[in-house]
């Protein structure tokens, strides 16, 4: 169950294997990686909530706001696809969809090439074609990340 709350205390709340994993967004300015502490959590979670609980904070650590994207997608016969090729911020579906669109481009290269062997260079587009999007769309799950 994950449930998404948009305010000044927004919680975002899964279960892990019995945990509740919650995450939430720091202002930096407001609040330094370096004051973080096992306290803070625990009142910025309370706040969200609305009311005194016990709480037990696990572990905490900050998760920036960033993307990768490799160089290259192809080594030989070895091929990269989504999450291994991308990776984008959850903002706005785009990594998942990538991801989806990069498998569907490969699988067609891929029986291309096995059907009509004298033609081995359409693999050869495959991160040509698939990285450029990758670029685009990881920089737009950004900038959807910067506006929340």
């Amino acid at each position: 169950m994950i449930h998404f709350s948009v305010n000044l205390r927004e919680v975002v709340a899964y279960n892990l294997s019995g945990n509740a994993v919650l995450i939430t967004h720091f202002d930096s300015d407001k609040y330094p990686v370096d004051t973080w502490n096992k306290d803070l959590c625990q009142q910025v979670l309370k706040g969200a909530i609305g009311k005194d609980m016990s709480l037990k904070v696990l572990s905490y650590r900050p998760w920036i706001l960033s993307r990768k994207v490799a160089k290259a997608y192809r080594e030989g016969n070895v091929f990269l696809t989504g999450d291994a090729a991308h990776l984008f911020p959850p903002t706005g579906g785009l990594g998942l969809n990538s991801s989806l669109a990069d498998v569907y481009n490969l699988a067609f290269k891929v029986a291309h090439a096995f059907h009509r062997p004298s033609s081995p260079t359409l693999l050869d587009s495959y991160t040509e074609e698939r990285r450029h999007v990758a670029e685009v769309n990881s920089r737009q799950s950004v900038k959807n990340g910067q506006k929340i």
